[in-house]
């Protein structure tokens, strides 16, 4: 009874109370104009409502700035590839043009390995552990050579885009990687922290 009329409202049950209305049968409802319309059920359920609408217009425009980034991610691989096309073109190797191949990498995988291409199971999971090894280069010698797997994982789906990996598929491909093959391995450490 935030607005009044509670004085009103026990009154009214005072007297079906003394009168046991319930006794008599079917009571007609009148329709008063009441002071209080708005308030209890009808007023949570307005409140209600309005939340989920609320929240719908939220949900819709976060999806539609996530399509326009998603857009616009796409849009930076392709140009990555064509200037990567166009530097392996170039015959010689510098300093800068090794640095711009890398820093391209790390934009993003152009192809990247999925299960409609690769299969299922150990070659599929090879097959993440070989691009793995190749994405990981640079940023592992910045590093100084260790990686935990978590951000392992992060960097590795922010380079593929919209083509994402579950942790466990990254962790399986981690597991297929040897230091004569990829140039690097998992390791786990007895406090169960894998690097």
């Amino acid at each position: 009874f935030v607005k009044g009329g509670h004085q009103r409202a026990h009154g009214i049950l005072n007297g079906c109370l003394e009168e046991k209305r319930w006794e008599k049968g079917v009571i007609a409802v009148q329709n008063q104009p009441s002071s209080l319309m708005g308030g209890g059920l009808v007023r949570i359920e307005r409140q209600i409502e309005s939340s989920r609408i609320d929240a719908d217009r939220t949900i819709n425009s976060a999806f539609k700035d996530i399509d326009a980034l998603m857009e616009k991610a796409k849009d930076m691989v392709s140009l990555a590839e064509r200037i990567s096309i166009k530097l392996s073109d170039v015959k010689t190797e510098g300093d800068e043009t090794i640095a711009l191949k890398s820093h391209l990498l790390s934009i993003g995988i152009s192809n990247p390995v999925t299960r409609e291409t690769h299969g299922t199971g150990t070659t599929y999971h090879k097959s993440l552990g070989t691009e793995l090894s190749r994405m990981l280069q640079v940023p592992l010698k910045e590093c100084g050579g260790v990686m935990s797997v978590s951000e392992v994982y992060c960097r590795y789906n922010r380079a593929r885009g919209i083509e994402l990996v579950s942790p466990e598929d990254v962790v399986n491909a981690c597991k297929t990687l040897t230091p004569e093959q990829h140039g690097m391995e998992l390791k786990k450490f007895s406090s169960g922290v894998l690097v």
